[in-house]
């Protein structure tokens, strides 16, 4: 015992020192940024209410949530109840699918609350949401030994979810939103329901190859968005000296899995399948890097060219205000019979022609998609305060 609480006291201490936002000058710039760009600086009591109490706005409703047997049921697969929250959009502005809510994968540190915040601040969860606690979750501090960071034990949480919503609430098809840890999640279960290599995991957790085949559908039918997501964790932490060293302690202070499914690498084993994906990338990713968001672009791009887009931004990094993404994303949920706010489609069909790319869906081949992401990159570096399209709408 004593062993495993030195492992991880060290582990956090590794993560801290070796993430780089955390030196003082970018902690500082990234949480101001934040705050003030997202207006949760204008109005804390508000962030508070929505993301440490969990309280919802009067605009939003609880929708069917599960039961107590149900809930008994979540703790007898996964061994903990993941405190499922369906909560209903009544905004009567907004078009919302009624039958096709998002499904919200928060990232590591993080927790279900998060998504009150990103829907309320960002304007980036149109409609009606279901939220939940993956093993791990903590505000700021994660609870390490149940970390997975969207492997199987966190993918084995989500589709137990999306197992209860399809059975709960009669849905059409469903939106998935993964952030950062849920974005890795979204990724490894496709994988998961379109190949045979967990069929026996996954007869564990009572689902059967019909069930797989629905839960699927649910996925097809709707939309994906990846809001600056993990591709590969070995890579994020091979950077540096302190991340290799936080790397090899990971696996014996966690469940994570270094030679385990990696979001990259199940994107990569797709085969014959068609979504509609939406990837957010944001320049200086100081936490993730910006590694191999090209290639994990091209891989869907091949897949399904005319329904994969690209969108840009540059508001802070992996942790970031979601300026360029609230311009896009309402659209892209629009052309997808998705739910979306009318005022933001207005507002990007109204842009004037500009050689900034922020906030914009874009389609690149995957010839070209290196160069378009390279070259955004390039000139945010030459200038840093430039105020994008993105950044002067809503």
């Amino acid at each position: 015992m004593k062993k495993k609480l030195i492992h991880c006291v060290l582990f956090i201490f590794v993560i801290v020192m070796g993430t780089g936002i955390l030196l003082k000058n970018k902690l500082s710039w990234a949480v101001q940024n934040l705050a003030s760009e997202s207006g949760m600086l204008k109005n804390p009591s508000l962030a508070f209410n929505r993301y440490i109490l969990g309280r919802l706005s009067k605009q939003w409703s609880h929708g069917p949530q599960p039961t107590k047997q149900e809930n008994e049921t979540f703790k007898k697969y996964l061994g903990y109840n993941p405190d499922v929250q369906y909560i209903l959009d009544n905004n009567t502005h907004d078009t919302i699918n009624q039958h096709r809510p998002t499904l919200f994968l928060h990232g590591f540190g993080d927790m279900k609350n998060s998504a009150k915040l990103f829907k309320e601040f960002y304007d980036t969860l149109p409609g009606n949401i279901i939220t939940f606690q993956f093993p791990d979750w903590g505000p700021g501090i994660p609870w390490i030994r149940k970390s997975s960071l969207g492997q199987f034990p966190d993918v084995a949480t989500a589709l137990l979810v999306l197992k209860w919503a399809k059975n709960k609430l009669g849905l059409s098809g469903v939106d998935l939103y993964g952030y950062s840890r849920g974005g890795a999640t979204a990724l490894n279960m496709i994988y998961v329901l379109s190949s045979d290599e967990y069929n026996d995991k996954l007869h564990t957790l009572g689902i059967d190859p019909q069930e797989k085949k629905e839960l699927l559908s649910l996925i097809k039918n709707g939309s994906i968005v990846l809001d600056a997501p993990l591709r590969n964790l070995n890579e994020s932490l091979s950077t540096n000296i302190v991340r290799r060293f936080a790397n090899k302690i990971l696996p014996y202070v966690s469940q994570y899995d270094p030679q385990g499914m990696q979001g990259l690498s199940s994107a990569q084993a797709l085969r014959n399948l068609k979504f509609n994906i939406l990837f957010h990338f944001q320049h200086n990713d100081n936490i993730l890097t910006n590694k191999s968001e090209t290639k994990l672009y091209n891989v869907f791009h091949q897949l399904s060219p005319s329904t994969t887009y690209l969108t840009l931004g540059d508001e802070g990094g992996h942790i970031h205000t979601r300026k360029s993404l609230a311009n896009a994303i309402h659209t892209f949920r629009k052309q997808y019979n998705g739910s979306y706010d009318p005022d933001y489609v207005k507002q990007y069909e109204n842009q004037q022609p500009s050689n900034d790319i922020s906030g914009r869906l874009l389609q690149p081949s995957q010839i070209a998609s290196k160069a378009v992401i390279k070259d955004y990159y390039k000139s945010r570096a030459r200038h840093p305060k430039k105020k994008s399209i993105a950044e002067s709408g809503n």
